[in-house]
């Protein structure tokens, strides 16, 4: 009777243990669009956790700072000093990896997730003036391949707002060549 429970119980465990196993996610397969995704945004997390220690860090002291001041002088002097320049994407982890997204894009066409590393491209460039430098090539592979696919309908508003000359043109033959009526601005 005993060897029957005993039995039981790791018979109950062994099922146990599968059933968590079963259940644990799986990472992303390398180099797959879903592990690059995973991959910046770990990188992502990871840049804005040490700009917020750092930003704490900073307002600390300067908190400090500011209480040491003995005049109204030295306080301006020391918030002076202490203002802080604004970080743009160039400064993030995007510099890496917008070029990463539009490679895969570029690589790998066929696949379903090809848009979706464009559009990541797109919003990771940092606009049309920024050092990172793959506005343009983007601009290019979606005029090349997507002017007439419904997804283009995903970046048109991102293509608005840019104060860009590629842009504008690039939504100019969206809208003469796209089969959507909405796009054409036709009701």
């Amino acid at each position: 009777m005993r060897r029957l429970a005993i039995g039981s119980v790791l018979g109950w465990v062994f099922v146990f243990a599968l059933t968590v196993q079963a259940q644990e996610p799986t990472a992303p397969k390398a180099g797959s669009f879903d592990a690059l995704k995973q991959e910046f945004r770990d990188a992502r997390k990871k840049y804005s956790d040490e700009m917020r220690a750092e930003m704490q860090a900073k307002q600390k002291e300067m908190e400090k700072a500011i209480a040491d001041a003995k005049t109204e002088q030295e306080k301006a002097e020391v918030r002076k000093k202490f203002a802080t320049k604004a970080t743009s994407m160039a400064d993030g982890p995007e510099k890496t990896f917008s070029p990463r997204f539009l490679d895969f894009a570029k690589q790998n066409a066929k696949d379903p997730q090809a848009f979706e590393a464009l559009m990541m491209a797109l919003q990771t460039s940092g606009g049309p003036q920024s050092k990172i430098g793959t506005w343009k090539p983007v601009l290019q592979v979606l005029q090349a391949n997507y002017v007439a696919k419904p997804e283009i309908k995903q970046a048109v508003k991102m293509l608005a707002r840019a104060s860009d000359d590629g842009a504008a043109a690039l939504l100019r033959e969206i809208i003469a060549k796209n089969p959507d009526r909405k796009l054409q601005g036709s009701p």
